[in-house]
């Protein structure tokens, strides 16, 4: 799957987000469902050699806000009441597992996994990284990729947060397609577009779930907030919608921007208070291959 405009991660993305603990980053402590505003690109340029990786990206969170009420901000970009830090991501590791038609309410559905061949690991991940600058799309091409999960600008900050997509947005095993003999229950991210070549017009949505593996601020999150289509559990629950790429400079096809939600819970401080009595308040888009 190549992505066109992607996340515009109005990731919806059920986190279960925790109030901030310190060392982590600058977010306001919190205790309740918030909403990750999240800007950025993706490319099928520059991608793996030797595997089967069609699409990455890259992009910063600009915004944390109350889910609630979001005139709230929990964190933002650049701002001094945050400590003026910057989280740059790089998402990386995406494969096609099968394209069909007949989708509602656009008619291609896009099944992806995590890309296979070294340094692939059948993973499709989401790397978050406290960095003085983050990504730029002016000054940093898609060549400026130096591996699997690097990108000089964004990798080499403070990782915060690895979230791997996992299996639990398809129910079922749907027949036809591009590749019959893919099992769709495998899906970790699940696309339906307006259509399945990179065209500078797609629309679409998508979706996944995913675990907060790793980094300095996952123990900040809830952990198995969502049950999944397959009955498994999941930390996210990621939905975005996909527009029209706004340039191709730099090697960079798609545009990435909309929310991730999330749910805080209070750091272990705070849970010592509250057993006093004390409350707390927290396109991809393909290159078509041909479709059966």
């Amino acid at each position: 799957m190549r992505v066109k405009p992607l996340l515009a991660v109005s990731l919806g993305l059920a986190l279960g987000l925790a109030a901030t603990q310190a060392g982590a980053f600058g977010m306001k402590a919190f205790n309740g469902p918030v909403i990750f505003k999240l800007g950025g690109y993706t490319t099928e340029n520059d991608t793996q050699v030797g595997t089967d990786e069609t699409t990455w990206g890259a992009g910063n969170v600009t915004q944390i806000l109350n889910a609630l009420n979001q005139t709230e901000v929990l964190w933002q970009q650049k701002d001094a009441a945050f400590g003026n830090e910057t989280i740059g991501y790089m998402l990386y590791g995406i494969a096609d597992g099968n394209i069909t038609t007949g989708g509602f309410p656009n008619p291609f559905n896009i099944f992806n996994v995590g890309c296979t061949g070294a340094p692939c690991d059948s993973e499709i991940h989401v790397d978050l990284y406290l960095n003085p600058t983050g990504f730029n799309f002016g000054s940093m091409p898609t060549s400026t990729r130096s591996g699997f999960n690097t990108l000089p600008g964004i990798t080499d900050g403070t990782l915060l947060m690895q979230w791997k997509m996992i299996p639990g947005m398809v129910a079922s095993d749907i027949p036809g397609g591009s590749n019959p003999t893919f099992n769709e229950t495998n899906t970790t991210l699940y696309q339906n577009v307006t259509d399945q070549n990179l065209s500078p017009s797609i629309n679409g949505l998508g979706s996944f779930y995913a675990k907060c593996v790793g980094g300095s601020a996952c123990g900040n999150f809830a952990t198995d907030v969502y049950t999944t289509a397959l009955n498994t559990k999941a930390d996210l629950r990621g939905s975005f919608t996909l527009v029209p790429a706004s340039g191709t400079a730099s090697g960079w096809n798609g545009d990435v921007s909309d929310p991730v939600r999330a749910r805080a819970i209070p750091e272990p401080a705070s849970l010592v208070l509250l057993g006093s009595g004390l409350l707390g308040l927290i396109t991809l888009r393909r290159r078509g291959r041909g479709v059966a």
